[in-house]
C-alpha cells in the first residue's frame, strides 16, 4: 500500500492490492458441440496520489492493471 492514508481512497481502499481468481471457465461454441477451457486471471489495483485536475482539485485514484 502507498504511504498515503488509506482513508483518502474512501470505499476503494479495500480494493488496493493483487486479486487472483482461479475458477473461470471459458465456453466457446464449436461445430461439434462446445469447447470448455478453465482460466485464471490476476488484477492489481495500485494507489496513485498527488495528481491535480485543473490546478484546483487534488485527486486520489486507484490504477487498475
Amino acid at each position: 500500500m502507498s504511504d498515503k492514508n488509506s482513508d483518502e481512497f474512501g470505499p476503494l481502499a479495500a480494493l488496493i492490492g493483487e486479486w487472483t481468481g482461479d475458477h473461470g471457465v471459458d465456453i466457446a461454441p464449436e461445430p461439434d458441440g462446445q469447447e470448455t477451457n478453465p482460466y485464471f486471471e490476476t488484477i492489481t489495483y495500485d494507489p496513485v496520489s498527488g495528481l491535480k485536475n485543473a490546478e484546483s482539485q487534488s485527486l486520489e485514484v486507484i490504477h487498475y492493471r
